[in-house]
């Protein structure tokens, strides 16, 4: 970090330590200076903390984009314009897709949102995601759960 000339009283100070210590990113954009030798740059970015290879605390930069790349397949997913359409206006894609990892070919149903900060795009698959009892003031029965656990459309 000492590169990028910033430190963890300036992370304490802007309230993103707490948050990078419990596994998210920032929850605001960072202006960060990039020193490389005669050149300095100053970029607004989220930062997150990951493990690297060998066990390690490194710091994750996630730079702010002018729009989300629907050009390019995300994970074996080709984005149609309600795709596009759903992730501008609501920052998610409203529904569950079939991502196949590069790897593997293995097929991973998941959902696809969009930073509102940087804009980039993001997965989680659709095992992680749960059904709270009371959603938005309204408690569920055990029917009106099964049917959003299943991914299909409750009307209330």
């Amino acid at each position: 970090m000492s590169r990028l000339i910033l430190t963890k009283e300036i992370l304490e100070q802007l309230n993103a330590m707490e948050p990078l210590l419990k596994g998210y990113k920032t929850p605001m954009l960072i202006p960060i200076t990039f020193n490389q030798g005669t050149i300095t740059t100053t970029v607004d970015v989220r930062l997150s903390l990951r493990l690297n290879d060998v066990g390690c605390l490194e710091v994750s930069i996630h730079p702010v984009r002018k729009e989300p790349d629907f050009a390019t397949q995300l994970i074996g997913h080709d984005f149609i314009q309600q795709d596009q359409i759903n992730l501008l206006e609501t920052g998610n894609m409203g529904g569950v897709v079939n991502l196949i990892n590069p790897m593997t070919d293995e097929i991973t149903p998941s959902v696809i949102s969009r930073d509102r900060l940087t804009n980039q795009l993001k997965t989680l698959r659709a095992e992680y995601i749960r059904i709270p009892l009371v959603l938005c003031g309204v408690t569920l029965n055990k029917d009106q759960k099964k049917t959003l656990e299943r991914r299909k459309t409750l009307i209330y």
